[in-house]
């Protein structure tokens, strides 16, 4: 992919220039009119970016400063066009689920000025902007500094039709996900009295029917209203006519270009493994045994499966390995709103090694059967 991505950049080398005037003070609003106004032609161009009222040639340097403080400032709170669970410690972002204001009504989504409209039609264009925005960060080879939730990659590349799994679901909100896990564990739901929503039915949930509701109540959290979102970021994302290429790619592979795919050594990986609850066990040192062994693709998979990014913690922030005293049958259990992995005991390497594996090979089925 990334040599995909240089062949199209030396390309774009011979089609001109792109200039780009943007400003610091509301970097979202004048982004996203860049990108809204640009021709198809225009996207593929090289960005020469110039930052209002500051002297400065782009030699590179203030292009991708651009897409730094564009992407933060989405992520920051400070803009109402993604949120994230207020319960997640370690939060990723998703479009904002609020009904879609009427056209022509202002919002407050981004920084006002230079006439982009955030209501209506002007909201969605400023999600399909956002989408022309990611996949020129991919072309030019440029990180996302955004924690983005893995749903949205899965719509980027395949559409909104598809059933999140318990995984994404507790990446997003740990709350709602472990409400699902106990009431999945339950000998009798019916005790509860819940029910469908009126547009899923309205009936009962029952032991017969409570993984459908489950199932039901991730896609209502992690789809539901936010679809139309999501869709016009894909649309914008599409405009790249070489990003076709990128349906090949797993959501795995497309987050790690997206949030740049960085050397996981394993040296790195296991200063940052915080392993505690083991007593008289061979367990942690198996597991430093497994990460050493491992490519840098599984590594980046296995810190993907705790912490729903493809890149190390910053800073101090560790990953944390905690004993649960369930069986050995039991699969590994990764909590990625606060980069924890409940691991039971293995006695034997080789059936830590297989479940661990097994995990990395199925990030995109994690289910709740699993539950």
């Amino acid at each position: 992919l990334r040599s995909f991505c240089e062949v199209v950049r030396e390309a774009q080398a011979e089609k001109g220039r792109w200039m780009l005037s943007v400003s610091r003070s509301s970097i979202v609003d004048t982004v996203c009119s860049e990108f809204s106004r640009a021709d198809k032609k225009t996207l593929l161009k090289k960005p020469n970016v110039k930052f209002r009222g500051e002297p400065g040639i782009d030699a590179g340097g203030l292009t991708k400063e651009m897409f730094n403080i564009f992407f933060k400032t989405l992520t920051s709170g400070d803009c109402d066009l993604f949120e994230c669970a207020e319960d997640a410690e370690h939060p990723t972002y998703l479009p904002t689920k609020e009904p879609l204001p009427p056209s022509g009504e202002e919002g407050n989504g981004a920084d006002a000025g230079d006439d982009f409209g955030f209501g209506g039609d002007g909201l969605l264009d400023a999600y399909e902007a956002i989408g022309r925005v990611i996949g020129k960060a991919i072309l030019e080879e440029i990180p996302v500094p955004a924690r983005f939730h893995p749903c949205l990659f899965r719509v980027l590349l395949r559409g909104s039709d598809f059933q999140p799994n318990l995984h994404e679901l507790e990446a997003f909100s740990p709350t709602e996900a472990r409400s699902c896990r106990q009431m999945l564990a339950m000998e009798d739901v019916d005790m509860l009295c819940l029910e469908f929503e009126e547009e899923d039915g309205g009936h009962d949930v029952t032991n017969e029917n409570v993984k459908e509701y489950a199932r039901l109540r991730a896609k209502h959290e992690l789809l539901g209203r936010r679809r139309a979102r999501l869709e016009a970021m894909r649309r914008g994302f599409g405009d790249y006519p070489t990003l076709s290429h990128l349906r090949l790619f797993t959501v795995f592979e497309l987050t790690s270009v997206v949030c740049g795919n960085q050397v996981v050594t394993a040296q790195e990986l296991i200063a940052k493994l915080n392993i505690r609850g083991f007593y008289n066990s061979e367990t942690p040192a198996h597991l430093r045994e497994i990460v050493r062994a491992m490519t840098n693709d599984e590594r980046q998979r296995f810190v993907s499966f705790i912490t729903a990014s493809t890149v190390l913690p910053p800073g101090d922030k560790q990953i944390t390995i905690t004993h649960v005293s369930w069986g050995p049958e039991r699969l590994p259990l990764a909590h990625t709103c606060f980069d924890r992995l409940d691991l039971p005991e293995y006695d034997d390497k080789d059936v830590l090694k297989g479940k661990i594996m097994w995990c990395l090979d199925n990030l995109e089925m994690a289910g709740f059967g699993e539950a």
